[in-house]
């Protein structure tokens, strides 16, 4: 018998999230209104963490039938990333649901009697493509112990080239490497302006990064991590900016 969860649990995660969905590379709105006007629309689900039962994704088997229709089992998704998570376990372990979930539910905290702002999100938006390319330069560094992202305010431009195999992305680094100051005292204005912006970005930055590279490593099994970076640098990059430009950001 599946452990479901119940009406209230389903209600609570939905309005703990404000309704969106909580992964960080989606965040869609799950809920809207109905051509009919006694109705709404709804394309969000109350997904298990680990599966409601034996057999499925991220089955455990430690946990009792109470534990698994805990509103602490659940997470706020569309229906296209519900499905997504329960078709690759490995790609989307217990660990990184968990930390979609905590995050979720701060950003929706923080939005709390805030306007909704598209000014802000136009102009974060219109940095992206800028601050990618000087930020691919990165793509082989690792983050700090707090899962920060450390940019080093001197590093040797060709010896990353080199490192990570660049080839298309060789000139526009060359070239966006002088602009690097510039990303920076723009970044530290927008900061400046609403606390915490420089580093949600740079971090969303990363997170981006980390889930295109866990899809290629996911394709490419036979192959080390730096061996991946390396044969696919350039179509890694390719792959975060085109992600990043796209998004919609909440």
């Amino acid at each position: 018998m599946r452990d479901d969860f119940n009406q209230k649990t389903k209600d609570t995660l939905y309005k703990r999230v404000g309704g969106f969905c909580s992964n960080p590379n989606c965040v869609v709105a799950t809920t809207g209104p109905h051509s009919d006007n006694k109705k709404i629309k709804n394309i969000g689900v109350a997904a298990h963490i680990t599966a409601a039962e034996e057999g499925g994704p991220r089955y455990d088997p430690n946990l009792s039938s109470k534990e698994r229709k805990s509103i602490e089992n659940g997470i706020w998704l569309c229906q296209n990333c519900a499905k997504l998570i329960d078709n690759d376990e490995t790609l989307y372990p217990v660990e990184l649901l968990l930390e979609w979930k905590k995050e979720a539910e701060k950003k929706a905290e923080d939005r709390i009697g805030k306007p909704f702002s598209y000014e802000r999100k136009t102009e974060i938006r219109s940095l992206l493509p800028g601050l990618i390319e000087q930020l691919s330069q990165a793509i082989g560094d690792e983050s700090d112990d707090n899962g920060e992202i450390s940019i080093p305010e001197e590093y040797d431009i060709d010896k990353k080239i080199e490192y990570n195999n660049l080839k298309k992305y060789k000139f526009i680094v060359d070239d966006y490497g002088f602009y690097y100051d510039t990303c920076q005292t723009t970044l530290n204005a927008i900061d400046n302006l609403n606390p915490g912006s420089k580093k949600t970005l740079l971090n969303f930055i990363n997170e981006k990064y980390k889930e295109t590279l866990r899809n290629y490593v996911a394709q490419n099994a036979e192959q080390d991590k730096l061996s991946i970076v390396r044969n696919h640098s350039d179509d890694i990059i390719d792959d975060v900016k085109f992600n990043l430009i796209t998004m919609e950001l909440v």
